[in-house]
């Protein structure tokens, strides 16, 4: 692990069913962007990693915290795909490099190019993806997030990442725990990349349960 002055986290693209998981960041990270229209990210559940975590342990914290699992917890499995190659995304540059630790890809930007909502910010961010499908948990709902987006992945490759896209366009998705407006905008925080590879692995069946490794919560 990373000297814990080395900032960066750790994101998981969530599998649930047939569908991608994504998290609506929380209101104070909301962008006021003019005419009582707010500017609302949807990513990856993810965060920092604490000083006694591994990569692992800190996205299956996160996901406790930050999804509702209806389910008694010994029944939960926290499956990671391990993919045959580990992305290097640094700008606009894609390089595979060695698979390493399941990770799927690592991203290296600046925010303002990450949130389409947010200019001039130079702060650089880093975040080591993986992919984790979720079994055992029934239906689930947002715990610590206004709203979660559970769409099919074939859906899901259709809509374009970090550009504007309206609520229509998504709130047959939507599972709300807090009334989100229908002005609001939205954005899908991931590199277009991303796409590419969750296509590759979908294409394989391992979505369906094949190659992989499952990682019970102690």
């Amino acid at each position: 692990m990373k000297n814990s002055k080395e900032k960066y986290g750790v994101e998981a693209i969530v599998i649930y069913e047939d569908s991608i998981v994504l998290g609506m960041q929380k209101k104070y990270r909301w962008v006021d962007i003019g005419k009582n229209k707010k500017g609302i990210v949807l990513k990856t559940i993810g965060g920092q990693i604490k000083e006694s975590e591994t990569e692992k342990m800190a996205l299956i914290r996160e996901l406790r915290e930050e999804i509702y699992f209806s389910k008694n917890n010994k029944d939960i499995k926290f499956n990671f795909i391990k993919p045959e190659n580990t992305y290097l995304i640094n700008g606009s540059k894609n390089e595979v490099v060695k698979a390493s630790n399941e990770r799927v890809a690592i991203v290296r930007a600046k925010l303002q190019e990450m949130n389409i909502f947010i200019k001039k910010n130079q702060k650089k961010l880093e975040g080591h993806f993986y992919i984790i499908k979720i079994e055992g948990i029934g239906k689930i709902k947002p715990k610590d997030l206004p709203a979660l987006l559970v769409i099919p992945i074939e859906k899901f490759l259709k809509i374009n990442f970090l550009t504007k896209i309206n609520y229509q366009e998504i709130k047959n998705f939507l599972v709300e725990k807090e009334k989100i407006s229908e002005k609001d905008v939205f954005s899908i925080m991931l590199p277009e990349f991303f796409k590419k590879i969750i296509k590759k692995i979908y294409e394989t069946g391992i979505f369906n349960g094949a190659s992989l490794q499952s990682d019970k919560k102690r």
